[in-house]
């Protein structure tokens, strides 16, 4: 089987997309009175939590997301962000149907 360097870049950046979203949405978060659900990235960045490189990880998942109009931070508080509509949902591991 032979896979196009376009089929294998469109698949890279959707796993990208969905592995970086998965990152964000294990984060704590809380839901604004307008109903926004901002996710608390702080714990992400902890190096007294972490190792250095899962930081780096992380902080390159946060930079992916917001480089491709994925997640945007909140006005007055930049370790809240919200993932927006177009962030992808589905899961990474779907089950197979029926």
């Amino acid at each position: 089987m032979s896979i196009t360097q376009a089929v294998q870049q469109t698949l890279a950046t959707r796993l990208a997309d969905r592995w970086a979203v998965v990152d964000v949405e294990c984060c704590d978060h809380t839901t604004g009175p307008d109903g926004t659900r901002w996710y608390d990235t702080r714990y992400l960045l902890d190096e007294r939590e972490h190792p250095i490189e899962h930081v780096h990880w992380h902080r390159e998942s946060l930079t992916w997301l917001t480089l491709r109009g994925l997640m945007k931070p909140h006005p007055e508080h930049p370790h809240l962000v919200r993932l927006l509509p177009q962030a992808p949902r589905e899961p990474i591991n779907p089950q197979p149907r029926s």
